[in-house]
Formats: C-alpha cells, structure tokens, sequence
C-alpha cells in the first residue's frame, strides 16, 4: 500500500530538467518496484513533483508545491551498466546480457522485443533483480518525453500492454498525451490510474488531475460547439466513475447545449438528491419539466410499500424472480448489490473491470454485475446492471437501490402514507 503526496526532490537524486514558464524544475528517475515504485516520481504540470512512498501507517499529505530551482542539471540517464539494485545477479555473465540486449531493443526502437525480454525476467526473477530491468524501461520513457514523444508513447502502450496496473507508467504516458493534445487518451490513462491505486489520498491526486485535463478538454469541445462529442466524453467518463455527481451534471449541461431536453432531464434525475449538486439539479429538473411536452405528463401508475429501517426506507423487491430487500437510496446514482444476494440469485460477478464509488467512508473499488430483470412492484428493469459491494455495514438488506433504477420512472415518495409512487 503506498500513499501519494506532492514534494519537492531532495538534492541528491537523479533528475532532469525540465521548463515550466521559464522555471527549472526536478524529477528523479529512482524506480525499483513493479506495481508502484518504492520511491516512484511522476512530473505533474508545472513540474510538479508527486511522490509515492510505502506506507508506514502514517502518512502525511501536503498541497502541491513547485520544486526549488536546481544548480547544474544533468539531462540524460546513465545507461551504461546495470542499475544498482542488481546486486546478486549482475556479476552473472547471463544477466548481463539480457541488462544489454534490453537497452539495444530500446536503442533501436524494438519496444516489443524489449518488453517480451522484460516479461521473461519478471517471471523468473523477484523484484530486487527484475526492478532493475523495469527501471531502465521507465528510464527510457521519462527521456523519450522530451526527445520523441511519439516514441515514447509507443514504448508505454507496449509496456501497459502486458503491466497494465503500473501507476507510474499510466501517468507518465497520461502526461505525454496531454502534451500531444490527446485530450481524450490522457483521460483514458488518467481513469486506468485511477483505479490501480487503493488509497483515498492517491485517488483524491489522481482524481485533481482527470479534472485538471478535463477542464481543458472540455473548454476546446465547447469553443468549437462539439456538444455532441462532449456528451459522448462525460458518458465515457460515468461508465468508469458510475456515481460522480459532477460528470452527470456536465453531462445535462452538454445535452442542454445540444437541444436535447430530454437526454439531460434523465442526467438531472440521477443526481437530484446529491448532497453537493442535488438543489442545482432540481432546480434545473422544475425549469425543464414546467417546459416539458404534455404528453409526457402520465398518471401515477405503480405503488410500493415502504419499511422503515433504521431512518430509512426498504423495498422489498426481485432479482431474477429471488425475493431481495433493498434499502432506498435515492442519494445513490448506482443501485449496489451484496454479493451473497448475486449468487442465490445465480448472477455472475465481473471483477475484471473494476469501477470507483464514492462512498461515504471515500471511494472504493466494485465489482459488475448484470440483472436479467430486476422487478420492484409493477414496475420492471430488464438488463439491469448493477455494482457489487459487500455492504457489511448494512444487516438485514441485500443492497441499494439507486438512481438509475428509479430515474427510469417520474416517481415520489409519500412519507405520510409510507409509499413509493412511480409514474411511467
């Protein structure tokens, strides 16, 4: 576990230069680990410096600073002989050669070869020996930034091909295409970061970033009027963070843009009860229904009993024809699902693509599931998907019911009489 924070580098690591209006920043290239470097240094804009140590059980955070200005920079990595965390394997003649037939695929541009070699030594070899192997690649990357970028770019999509979880290699190649103007690809990056790391504080940094390029991103799509493109960008953007508030309400305000009412009265219902964005989002809700055709005005259609639990509502409601008691949520944009529930209802769970929810205890990472039909009274969900989350906090229920299920209805809540009213 490692926690993210912003410093400036200490004086006696090995850095580059790097410019930022007219200031001089550093950056280390000191990566020994996979995953996530013991000591790992990403160059954020402005050269900025972000930091991510093994967590010792405290860790402290800091707000970003711009790293001192350096006396006599060096602008190149030493790649003349093995790193020095080779110890133990580099006085074989065997790892030798592989330490230079990798830096002659890199010096000719054979990305695959290299990171095939790459792969075979991180099979073979634990962390002190195969780091090393890693760190050059890095090394590699971090230098081609500046000197060929597209170069670069091709050795990190080749490296993520195969370590698609190392942070430090989705943000470095984020970086690059930002710097190239693909927008859309650091963003992907960005989102793929976002979910490798476990810690609220390198979510939060993480999460600063995705805004960072987004603003920019989002100011291009709306100076050339492309609401449509943006629309599809904030959907992209949803599918991985499927309760961020803010991406729903941009999303309403590019279809808004775009003439298309409806599409963004269905944005605004997810997040009308969002603690932050909720009373905008109702504002907005009443401005748009009052102008809203007449025949899409219906009668109220289907009534569900509510149960009091604990300060909340339950519904009693189906998965898959399986009786399952859901907990009210209309705060939630996702509907989540435990996991025990899933499988007495015999759904699969897909864990390969994770997703981040904002919780009230910070983001953490679910599960996906998808509901062959989802019944609450009348009223029918078919192909329903879901988030999996243990929810242990929560006895007696199987889940939240969300947004997305009731969004699909106009619907209220009667406290008096303790009943849910959905209108189709």
């Amino acid at each position: 576990m490692h926690t993210l924070y912003i410093i400036p580098l200490p004086e006696n690591n090995t850095h580059r230069r790097c410019k930022s209006n007219g200031a001089d920043a550093r950056r280390r290239v000191d990566l020994d680990r996979h995953r996530l470097p013991r000591s790992l240094t990403i160059r954020l804009r402005h050269c900025r410096t972000a930091v991510i140590t093994p967590d010792t059980g405290t860790s402290t955070s800091r707000l970003p600073q711009r790293a001192s200005a350096p006396d006599q920079i060096g602008d190149t990595v030493d790649r003349s002989t093995p790193p020095p965390n080779f110890r133990g394997d580099r006085t074989s003649n065997r790892s030798e050669q592989r330490f230079a037939n990798l830096q002659r695929f890199l010096d000719a541009g054979d990305y695959s070869s290299a990171i095939e070699l790459y792969q075979r030594i991180y099979s073979q070899h634990d962390e002190s020996i195969s780091g090393g192997y890693r760190s050059l690649l890095i090394a590699e990357a971090y230098r081609l930034q500046d000197a060929n970028p597209a170069q670069g770019v091709r050795l990190l999509e080749a490296y993520l091909g195969i370590f698609y979880r190392d942070t430090e290699a989705l943000l470095l190649l984020s970086e690059v295409k930002e710097q190239q103007g693909d927008y859309r690809g650091s963003l992907d990056r960005l989102q793929d970061a976002f979910l490798s790391v476990h810690k609220l504080e390198d979510m939060q940094a993480i999460q600063a970033q995705i805004d960072r390029v987004l603003g920019r991103y989002g100011k291009r799509l709306n100076a050339g009027k492309d609401y449509i493109s943006l629309a599809i960008l904030y959907r992209a953007l949803i599918d991985r963070q499927p309760n961020h508030a803010p991406y729903y309400f941009a999303l309403a305000h590019a279809y808004l843009s775009s003439g298309n009412s409806e599409h963004a009265l269905d944005a605004l219902y997810y997040i009308q009860n969002d603690s932050a964005l909720g009373s905008q989002a109702r504002e907005m809700i009443a401005g748009l229904e009052r102008d809203e055709p007449p025949q899409r005005r219906v009668d109220r259609d289907v009534v569900i009993p509510l149960i009091p639990k604990g300060g909340h509502f339950v519904v009693e409601a189906q998965i898959n024809d399986i009786p399952v008691r859901l907990m009210l949520d209309t705060g939630a944009s996702a509907t989540v699902i435990k996991p025990d529930a899933l499988r007495d209802a015999g759904v699969a769970v897909d864990r390969s693509h994770p997703v981040i929810l904002n919780t009230a205890n910070g983001p953490v990472k679910a599960g996906r599931a998808y509901l062959s039909r989802l019944s609450l009274g009348g009223a029918v969900s078919e192909s329903q998907g879901v988030f999996v989350l243990a929810l242990a906090e929560l006895t007696g229920i199987d889940g939240l019911l969300g947004m997305d299920f009731l969004s699909r209805h106009r619907f209220a809540i009667d406290h008096d009489r303790q009943e849910l009213l959905l209108y189709r």
